[in-house]
């Protein structure tokens, strides 16, 4: 999906309260939307995903150059964000299904500021058997 049809669903499933309670507290939401790219799964066709997959299975490689992309555009956002006065620790990640991944990935594993947003959060996600993540989150930043 994209960044705004994820927050239209949110909206509908809080009915409006979950993005107004956190404005409310001053916490400021961004709904990037991933990048079309040739999606396996489908046939290769283009797809907005934020990294390939070829098979949907534990034991799939990873696609790290897909990723290490999409990590460095979250990057630049939270980069964004920093040059606008926010501090690291008050920035935060989440995602749902290949944007979950994504969020572990920027928060523990490749990204430039793992270790040390404010928040990472993932909902029905997955990390495929063999994931990078395993090596940089054990590694530290």
């Amino acid at each position: 999906d994209t960044g705004p049809g994820v927050q239209a669903w949110l909206d509908d499933v809080s009915e409006g309260a979950f993005e107004a309670e956190l404005k409310r507290k001053g916490i400021e939401l961004h709904f990037p939307t991933a990048p079309s790219v040739p999606y396996s799964l489908i046939g290769g066709m283009p797809q907005t995903v934020w990294f390939d997959r070829v098979a949907m299975a534990y034991d799939a490689p990873e696609d790290v150059a897909g990723l290490k992309r999409t990590v460095e555009l979250v990057d630049r956002e939270i980069d964004r964000l920093m040059e606008s006065g926010i501090a690291v620790s008050k920035i935060g990640v989440a995602g749902m299904s290949m944007g979950g991944c994504l969020a572990l990935h920027v928060g523990y594993g490749m990204g430039r500021h793992a270790g040390k947003l404010g928040m990472v959060a993932s909902l029905s996600t997955f990390l495929p058997k063999e994931s990078c993540l395993d090596s940089s989150a054990t590694k530290g930043p």
